[in-house]
């Protein structure tokens, strides 16, 4: 059994939480899970093609009802590192069930960098992200246009979920740090302070 237990991966999209996963669960020798892989394996269709067929309170539905699934399984889920989607802990009573889950940690990154690192995806691909794609297609606009749109919904996003991610037993700050750089603050971390008997 690992001493580190779950680790639990929060914050807005362009964190790096999918990233850092990956890390984490290479580095802690820990498994990998992701909500939103789940969700689109379990259900047969992207996150965006739900969001677009059943709305986002089906989506937010489907995200408790796995974290539920998670809290209640035989044997019990451990020693993984979990990644969630950015909206799921600001639903109803999710931060709680997360904290239930395993140690959460809040990835916290300015809406500027959260557009810098999002800006190429949404160029590929604007579907990857429902709420930050909006009416409008990326595509259609220039970089600094496109980089301006998203900082101004991520400034918007991080002011409405910012106060539930702060529950998180450990916030990270991101800005001008390598993914590599965090996952060792976070392994650090855990090391010199052990984790809550919910988190082992």
């Amino acid at each position: 059994m690992s001493p580190y237990g779950n680790i639990v991966l929060v914050g807005l999209s362009g964190a790096g939480k999918t990233t850092c996963a990956q890390l984490l669960s290479e580095l802690l020798n820990l498994s990998l899970l992701d909500t939103d892989q789940i969700i689109q394996s379990n259900n047969k269709m992207t996150v965006a093609e739900i969001f677009s067929k059943n709305g986002e309170e089906h989506f937010r539905l489907l995200e408790r009802e796995l974290i539920q699934k998670l809290l209640t399984e035989d044997p019990p889920f451990k020693n993984s590192v979990l990644s969630v989607g950015g909206g799921l802990p600001t639903y109803r009573d999710n931060i709680d069930l997360l904290k239930k889950v395993g140690f959460t940690v809040f990835l916290n990154a300015s809406a500027a960098t959260l557009a810098r690192r999002l800006v190429d995806d949404m160029t590929r691909d604007h579907s990857l992200r429902p709420l930050l794609a909006g009416s409008g297609d990326c595509k259609e606009e220039k970089d600094w246009e496109k980089e301006g749109l998203l900082r101004a919904r991520l400034e918007d996003q991080l002011a409405r979920r910012e106060k539930y991610y702060r529950q998180a037993h450990l916030v990270i700050d991101t800005d001008g740090k390598s993914k590599q750089d965090i996952c060792f603050e976070i392994q650090t971390i855990l090391i010199n302070h052990p984790l809550p008997p919910s988190a082992l």
